[in-house]
């Protein structure tokens, strides 16, 4: 059945201090900037980030944010609060001061920051200074970098210098390891460490640290806790010196971001990490053989996930070798940049953004330009798994780019047809998706409806190229060019014996052997030519809905309803499906209406809903489908009412688009977030000024509009 289209307002260019784009409801998303917070589903538009360069984050076993902030200090967002903390130390802790150079939260929910100064470490009731001396070991003026291990070990990197003294060379103080309250220090002088600085580490599964060498990146080292390994592209066939990060897959493999790409190790060997298919709508459609993006950042979740800050251009994921970006462009990312990217164990992706100078080149080249406002955010989506009897194709699973289906046709077997509104059919044989081309040229005149015959035969329908129909494997056009069909197909559906009837503006006609059969208010007596929806019962009827009430063709002679000569409550019924010439519903504007042979009657509320029906498909044994806005699917078994949503189903997403049922009872459902509808700019007072959408409204927009590729299932009960 042909489903009910939102009208969305389109949303006017607005010059905001911020960009959002691109939320997802099956994606949790954070966003901390000195501009607003979205926090917990919360838009906190005076909750503010303190300072704009993150440098470090963790998280405690309350849930607690904790934000090392370059300039402004040390601060916690607790879980429901619209307030950040700063965490201040006693004046005796001097190491702690606001230049906060890295941050990192261990397991004991104690606090490690990293400063100019030196390490200042904050059990929640006392402060513990690391500042360079001689006895206990620690070698660093100001810490560059902390990486807190699996084993729990804190190792620290840094310089034997203050941070910010003018005209005073930052030297590398060598590699320090914290474990249970002792420190050990490797250095050049005291070690087999070839450099007295190191950045990015990173322990493997075996325990081995990897981490990058010298200022200038020097290429990769290792270190198994005894001996330092150096890996280089001159000595060892490393793909590139210049490592922006390290990542651990959870196979075991080694991956290195360089200028030139990412790459992977496997066993002894190098290989470029390439993606030869995209998922959705992607900026960054280069990333291959020819291409070779800058990384800056990098990071593999449990999922085996790619996570790469592409420099210039936001994030790639890579999954199942299929890439997406995630940008300004169509993503709440506050910055074009990402510093650094961590996979936190509770699913949750976080990235710190800004411009961060990796060496002396960096410096030279990249200048201070930076896109958007630094800050830090998080991503965390939902992990679909199909239920019994239900199977789930999205964009990471399927060679689909997109998942957003205007109408289906199924098949019997598990083969369904699809139109998505371009000028191409997208079929599912039961293993492997295909792309049926038509003969329609221009995308704009796509095609968005589409049914079966008897014989398997495809009749595809077009608003401005006709119908197209499919047969032996090649595409046939009937338009007004070549037939009597026209241009204009507003919707279509098949009846016994190779019968397509379908709807236009001039009323509706009868296919069949190329022939067409028009029905209208001057050849039938129609009350009006406009026709927005029709159906096809098993016995041939043939039903219409219209503005001015629902008309049947049966046995050769019409019959009309509206609410003069019946019970229907008004005139405007949007869609309609039918069983027979005795058994039809339809939707309308108020409400749903069953016809059960003699009489259509009006259905108050089905489980206590009332309105928001998108589509109504008949299915087999009477069986009625019924998709919604936002409360999932309803199915009707000819005695009772049943609900199906995220808690009893695989409807992860509420709003259903489009479905279809084969003969043997296997239902397609195509469905995504719901479509909340916004008009930014109209004023409904005469002679007001158009007042903009607020920023709030904005997000929730973008919440609900994000992935609209959706998802398909397949269910059979």
């Amino acid at each position: 059945m042909y489903s009910i289209l939102s009208k969305i307002a389109l949303l006017g260019l607005l010059s905001l201090f911020f960009s959002l784009h691109a939320l997802s409801q099956n994606t949790a998303w954070g966003v901390y900037t000195a501009a607003f917070t979205y926090d917990d589903d919360r838009f906190l538009p005076n909750t503010r980030l303190p300072g704009l360069e993150v440098s470090g984050m963790g998280t405690d076993s309350k849930g607690s944010l904790y934000l090392g902030i370059h300039g402004a200090g040390v601060y916690r967002l607790d879980k429901g609060s619209d307030k950040y903390l700063e965490l201040k130390a006693p004046r005796e802790v001097k190491v702690f001061n606001i230049n906060i150079t890295a941050l990192v939260v261990d397991k004991a929910d104690r606090i490690w920051a990293g400063t100019s100064r030196g390490l200042a470490m904050f059990d929640g009731t006392d402060w513990v200074s690391y500042e360079k001396n001689e006895d206990d070991g620690f070698p660093f003026k100001s810490v560059s970098e902390l990486y807190l291990a699996p084993d729990g070990k804190l190792y620290v990197s840094g310089f034997s210098s203050n941070m910010g003294i003018k005209g005073v060379p930052l030297n590398g103080a060598g590699l320090a390891v914290y474990d249970q309250g002792n420190w050990t220090v490797y250095n050049t002088e005291n070690s087999d460490i070839p450099f007295d600085f190191v950045a990015h580490m990173i322990m493997d599964k075996a325990g081995i640290l990897w981490m990058t060498a010298g200022r200038e990146d020097e290429g990769l080292l290792r270190f198994d806790g005894k001996t330092f390994q150096l890996f280089n592209k001159a000595e060892d066939g490393l793909p590139n010196n210049m490592i922006r990060d390290i990542a651990v897959a959870p196979n075991g493999d080694l991956l290195i971001g360089t200028m030139k790409g990412i790459f992977r190790k496997t066993g002894e060997a190098w290989e470029q990490v390439l993606v030869t298919e995209e998922s959705g709508s992607n900026t960054l459609n280069k990333l291959n053989a020819a291409f070779q993006p800058d990384v800056r950042s990098l990071a593999v979740d449990a999922k085996g996930t790619i996570w790469a800050g592409i420099y210039e251009e936001g994030i790639a994921q890579i999954k199942n070798g299929k890439l997406r970006s995630i940008s300004m462009e169509n993503a709440p990312v506050t910055s074009k940049h990402i510093q650094k990217i961590i996979c936190a164990q509770d699913g949750k992706i976080w990235f710190l953004t800004g411009l961060k100078k990796e060496n002396l080149t960096d410096a030279i080249l990249m200048g201070t330009q930076e896109g958007g406002f630094n800050g830090l955010f998080s991503m965390q989506e939902n992990d679909f798994k199909s239920l019994p009897g239900w199977t789930l194709y999205h964009t990471q699973n399927t060679t689909l780019d997109g998942i957003s289906f205007r109408e289906m046709a199924a098949a019997p077997g598990g083969k369904v047809w699809c139109a998505n509104g371009g000028n191409e059919l997208i079929y599912f044989d039961g293993k492997e998706w295909t792309k049926k081309q038509t003969n329609i040229e221009s995308i704009l005149a796509g095609v968005h409806c589409v049914a079966l015959g008897d014989d398997g035969t495809v009749y595809a329908g077009s608003q401005g190229k006709g119908m197209e129909v499919y047969k032996n494997g090649q595409f046939t056009t009937y338009d007004k060019k070549n037939s009597e069909v026209g241009d204009v197909v507003i919707h279509l559906e098949t009846a016994p014996g190779n019968v397509a009837w379908y709807a236009t503006y001039q009323g509706v006609s009868k296919f069949a052997d190329g022939k067409v059969e028009v029905f209208s208010k001057k050849t039938a007596g129609l009350p009006t030519n406009i026709i927005v929806d029709i159906a096809t019962g098993a016995d041939g009827s043939l039903w219409y809905a219209s503005q001015k009430g629902v008309g049947r063709y049966h046995e050769g002679k019409w019959t009309f309803w509206d609410k003069k000569n019946s019970k229907l409550p008004g005139n405007f019924v949007e869609t309609i499906c039918a069983h027979s010439a005795n058994d039809a519903w339809a939707i309308s504007r108020r409400g749903m209406l069953h016809f059960d042979g003699s009489e259509w009657q009006v259905i108050e509320n089905i489980l206590g809903i009332e309105y928001g029906f998108t589509v109504i498909e008949a299915g087999p044994n009477g069986k009625v489908y019924l998709g919604t806005e936002d409360k999932g699917l309803l199915v009707y078994d000819g005695a009772s009412w049943k609900q199906y949503h995220d808690g009893n189903s695989a409807l992860y997403f509420p709003r259903i688009n489009s479905l279809t049922v084969s003969a043997d009872g296997i239902v397609w459902i195509n469905n995504t977030v719901p479509v909340k509808t916004l008009s930014p700019g109209v004023s409904t007072v005469p002679g007001a000024t158009a007042v903009p959408p607020s920023p709030e409204d904005i997000l929730r927009k973008q919440i609900a509009d994000f992935n609209p590729s959706g998802m398909l299932l397949r269910w059979k009960e």
